[in-house]
């Protein structure tokens, strides 16, 4: 049966942070919110809320938008998850690599209108891309190290992984984009939905709608 989670009301984002937080963390966040009321609106998906708690809980500072608000969560997720619990960290890679990693993989996906991936396409991609960088573990344990210790990659069953929530897989892929300066394919598919919300991103990434407007144009 299919299902849509429904966007919290004013009064369920309160209860929720109230919930997650302590006294103290819990009034901080709420003054944040009544500051930022944007980022107050988008805190009513729950998904969003959940990513803006863990950041609370990690005394990171509070992110003002949408894309900073998905950029501090592939930060903790990759690179400060551990520290900021105090416990001896367990993530070999480089934070940097599997961040762009995953926006290559998250390019390649949505380009093939697809939100599963198997081990062998993400190695092929690695391998294309990523070649010059040595690992210091076989492409099996780098990808084990992204679901069991980041928490960024997900097993969906039958050898199959996806990148969780779509949303998270249209922000990689609005990175890679900007990494690889192809605002102008991008452009192109202006009248997509399925890219709506990858433009969306990339605009908030590199903080340029005026770029992206004129490459519509040209188009």
């Amino acid at each position: 049966m299919p299902f849509r989670l429904q966007e919290f009301t004013d009064d369920q984002v309160r209860e929720f942070f109230r919930k997650w937080l302590t006294t103290s963390k819990h009034r901080e966040v709420m003054n944040f919110l009544n500051e930022n009321p944007n980022v107050r609106e988008i805190c009513k998906n729950p998904l969003t809320a959940t990513i803006l708690a863990s950041l609370v809980i990690g005394d990171f500072d509070l992110p003002r938008s949408r894309t900073e608000v998905y950029s501090r969560k592939f930060e903790l997720m990759l690179g400060d998850w551990d520290s900021s619990r105090k416990v001896v960290k367990r993530s070999i890679a480089n934070p940097k690599d599997k961040f762009k990693f995953l926006s290559t993989l998250a390019l390649h996906m949505h380009t093939k209108h697809t939100r599963r991936f198997t081990e062998q396409f993400a190695m092929r991609i690695w391998r294309s891309n990523f070649g010059n960088i040595r690992l210091s573990m076989s492409f099996s344990e780098f990808l084990i190290e992204l679901v069991e210790v980041d928490n960024v990659v997900f097993r969906e069953g039958d050898g199959e992984y996806s990148l969780g929530h779509l949303s998270f897989q249209e922000f990689l892929a609005a990175n890679a984009l900007v990494f690889k300066q192809k605002v102008r394919s991008l452009a192109e598919k202006f009248s997509d939905p399925w890219w709506h919300d990858v433009m969306v991103f990339f605009v908030g990434v590199t903080g340029d709608a005026g770029l992206f407007i004129t490459h519509i144009f040209w188009c």
